[in-house]
């Protein structure tokens, strides 16, 4: 998971994605973004299609919470991780 699926989310626009098929799952939500599959692309162009012409079904998807809860507390924990370790290194 890069920043690719964070900055359309943060502009309220809807990331399509295609590489794991579950990136990220202690942070952002897997149904947050919409996915590209390569062995069924027909299942993203009717995805897209969906919300373009149903508004509400639209104004949910950009509206819903797409970040998982304790998703904070788990980027700390990592970055503290990686901040001892780093220390133990002198």
């Amino acid at each position: 998971m890069t920043e690719k699926n964070f900055r359309p989310l943060l502009s309220g626009a809807i990331p399509i994605y295609w590489g794991d098929p579950n990136p990220a799952p202690n942070i952002i939500k897997s149904n947050s973004f919409l996915r590209y599959d390569p062995d069924n692309p027909e299942a993203l162009i009717d995805a897209v299609r969906d919300l373009e012409e149903n508004e509400g079904l639209r104004s949910d998807f950009i509206h819903q919470n797409k970040i998982q809860e304790g998703a904070a507390d788990w980027i700390n924990e990592i970055h503290q991780t990686l901040a001892n370790e780093l220390r133990s290194l002198h």
